[in-house]
């Protein structure tokens, strides 16, 4: 189902959050050899459904499909940033924010392209799809130049060691807080590659909402259990 919404990405994390809860529960650690199975199996769906997506069609080649997935993870970002500061600012001005307003826009009904498209447009890029994903570094050096880099990881730093800090106060850590973290780790993860406010409205933001609803409806349907159990027991006694 997630699969033919046309992103690759939230199916792929489905697999991640599974496999990291799953084990984690079950063992108290994750095997590293398991890890990397996972990791691998991974990085090959990405690979087969980028060339699918570029090719229509599938191919045998695994070193091709390996180097598809490589390519998009580790230098498809390097480059992109490479054209950012290059870009800015001799030929665009610094932006001073305003890229995390037109992300904002996209929770607006209608046709709201995010920043990805006019930035990819400023570059000159045309390939098919969605717009660039500008990493989070060269969001924030389109913004406020380099001081906004060193500001910006620093503060990014502090908020997510904090709530680092929070999540692991109990030890060892409940099964909700578990859920948490790696619902937080892996969607802030997108961060890296597609800068702030997109992955918070549209990633992190969904996740944990879905999450409170769920533990809400959880404590609801103990509630009625006991209540239940209760009303039971008082007319036994009666009886």
């Amino acid at each position: 189902l997630m699969l033919r919404v046309g992103f690759r990405a939230p199916a792929l994390k489905l697999v991640l959050y599974i496999y990291i809860i799953y084990t984690y529960i079950q063992r108290r650690k994750i095997p590293f050899t398991w890890l990397l199975v996972v990791s691998s199996l991974i990085l090959i769906i990405v690979g087969i459904l980028g060339y699918f997506r570029l090719e229509s069609g599938l191919t045998s080649n695994i070193a091709l499909i390996f180097r598809i997935g490589i390519w998009r993870v580790f230098v498809n970002n390097l480059s992109v940033l490479n054209k950012i500061i290059d870009l800015f600012p001799a030929s665009e001005p610094y932006m001073l924010g305003k890229s995390y307003l037109i992300d904002a826009t996209t929770l607006l009904p209608g046709s709201q392209p995010h920043f990805g498209f006019w930035l990819k447009d400023r570059l000159g890029l045309t390939f098919d799809g969605g717009g660039v994903t500008q990493t989070v570094i060269g969001e924030l050096y389109l913004n406020w130049s380099w001081i906004g880099v060193l500001v910006g990881m620093f503060i990014l730093g502090i908020l997510f060691r904090q709530l680092f800090r929070i999540l692991t106060q109990k030890n060892p850590a409940t099964t909700s807080n578990l859920v948490l973290m790696t619902l937080f780790s892996t969607s802030l993860m997108g961060i890296v590659s597609s800068g702030i406010l997109l992955v918070l409205l549209f990633d992190t933001l969904p996740l944990v909402i879905v999450f409170v609803v769920y533990l809400f409806c959880v404590r609801v349907s103990l509630s009625l259990l006991r209540s239940n159990k209760t009303s039971i027991n008082c007319t036994s006694a009666s009886l």
